[in-house]
């Protein structure tokens, strides 16, 4: 079974990977404690909240053409997770080890211990303490714990009382919510949960797709992406601000009419197959303009060209030399085993 293309989902990740370009590429040119370097991280951050509601969607749509259900299903599926996330971050940990580029724009380098660059290598670090090489790198750990649970939610949400689930979610989540907002609880280790909400939207907007018409014109897509980053931008770092722009996504989307082809869409689908290595690329190009040769590069608008370009080969070289060929080996690698189970099946009848 194929999987449905939308490209409303790719506008929605290529600006998701925009904000967060914006967000360091901005922290370069302004003080690290000014304002503007506050905004710019809540920028930033809301493109990340924008990576966890698209990440969820499209792998339910990956499990459902994987073929829930059949042997080994659930293995398979963190297989291909595995081959997909793990290759370019560690490659990424790895670099950012040697060159010790900073974490982010006016900050120092990571902790150089055995210790926090195994965390990083594992994407653990939320787990057994510790902080990312590079700031990009404080979302895949979250993706990782997201993985464990996404299968569960796929047979959840494929249950005869699916309804009914989906609104028992939305209540715990409320409280879920709710609890930080009064208390001033932080999850710490326990990060997942600051942003299940997120996840859970993807999932829900996901189902609600398979059923509903998509009779509102395409514009109010880009309309919703607008209105909920302000929402999430303004209200940075607070939990139900987040959960509800992420709904807000998830119960629009269904209704909204796919974007007809255009150079508009081709960009932006462009712009998400190359997105997860512009996350992760886009630091070491950020740190060569701006600082390693910020004489030869005096001007900013030349830095910021510079950055620009940079990213763009450095992510493209890196698809195509690492991404995808491990992607396809983790496909191949997950269908064999499946074909093993389907016939360690059969032989046992």
């Amino acid at each position: 079974m194929r999987t449905t293309h939308y490209r409303n989902l790719d506008i929605l990740r290529a600006f998701a990977v925009a904000l967060v370009f914006f967000n360091h590429i901005g922290g370069a040119l302004v003080p690290l404690r000014s304002p503007a370097y506050s905004a710019l991280e809540a920028v930033g951050r809301f493109g990340v909240i924008l990576f966890f509601f698209h990440t969820s969607f499209v792998l339910m749509q990956s499990i459902e053409a994987m073929g829930a259900g059949a042997p080994w299903w659930i293995r398979r599926f963190y297989i291909r997770r595995a081959f997909r996330i793990y290759p370019l971050s560690i490659l990424t940990v790895i670099a950012a080890a040697v060159t010790r580029i900073p974490i982010a724009p006016h900050l120092p380098p990571a902790q150089l211990s055995a210790a926090n660059v195994a965390a990083n290598l594992l994407l653990l670090i939320n787990v057994v303490g510790g902080g990312p090489m590079i700031s990009p790198l404080w979302s895949l750990p979250v993706e990782i714990e997201m993985y464990c649970i996404l299968p569960f939610l796929y047979l959840l949400f494929h249950s005869a009382r699916w309804k009914q689930a989906a609104w028992c979610i939305v209540g715990v989540l409320f409280l879920q919510a709710a609890v930080p907002a009064l208390t001033g609880y932080q999850f710490g280790r326990w990060s997942i949960f600051a942003f299940t909400g997120c996840f859970a939207a993807g999932c829900l907007s996901y189902r609600i797709s398979r059923s509903m018409n998509r009779n509102w014109p395409a514009a109010a897509w880009l309309i919703c992406i607008a209105a909920v980053t302000a929402l999430g931008v303004g209200y940075s770092q607070t939990i139900a601000a987040e959960w509800t722009a992420c709904f807000i996504l998830g119960l629009v989307f269904p209704k909204v009419r796919d974007m007809r082809a255009s150079w508009f869409t081709k960009t932006g689908e462009l712009v998400a197959r190359y997105s997860y290595g512009i996350y992760l690329s886009h630091m070491f190009a950020i740190w060569l303009s701006f600082d390693l040769w910020a004489n030869i590069l005096p001007y900013n608008v030349a830095k910021i060209a510079a950055a620009m370009a940079m990213t763009a080969v450095i992510s493209v070289l890196t698809y195509h030399i690492v991404e995808e060929p491990l992607i396809q080996f983790g496909k191949r690698l997950s269908n064999r085993i499946g074909k093993s189970a389907g016939l360690a099946v059969a032989a046992g009848r």
